[in-house]
């Protein structure tokens, strides 16, 4: 509920502003990084989208022994299981630049204009902010 009284108010003209200054960092050589830490951050500025990169779990059971009846024992065995998710192995940095002067500052743009445009639609909110959620992918082929 926070999230879309924050997109209603706050996040689609911060968003709007935040994308143009990205774009406009990525077409300067020298802040270019910041362009597209800009534009890598744009679905957390219009939906307080929280990025999600380590997942960790942890699942013990514990051992016990119960009588079911006279001269019969049940007995349950300890488990651990350790799952641990990190991040996600990128593409080479030298393939991911060439992308990106190529293909990704274009085809990035229109992307992200027709996902803002989406989400003014208020219908198709839920579909802009899918495509915002993937615009690192298609900036700079970034994997999440």
């Amino acid at each position: 509920m926070v999230r879309t009284i924050y997109f209603l108010f706050i996040g689609w003209w911060l968003g709007f502003f935040w994308l143009n200054l990205g774009f406009t960092l990525c077409a300067l050589v020298f802040t270019l990084p910041l362009g597209l830490i800009m534009l890598n951050r744009l679905p957390q500025i219009m939906t307080l989208r929280q990025p999600g990169t380590t997942t960790k779990t942890n699942v013990s059971v514990a051992t016990t022994s119960a009588m079911m009846q006279p001269g019969q024992m049940m007995t349950m065995q300890t488990v651990n299981v350790n799952v641990q998710v990190g991040d996600t192995k990128q593409i080479n940095f030298f393939i991911r630049a060439l992308y990106y002067i190529f293909v990704g500052f274009w085809v990035g743009a229109f992307w992200a204009y027709l996902a803002y445009s989406l989400c003014l639609t208020l219908v198709l909110l839920p579909v802009g902010v899918m495509m915002f959620n993937r615009l690192p992918a298609v900036l700079t082929l970034r994997r999440n």
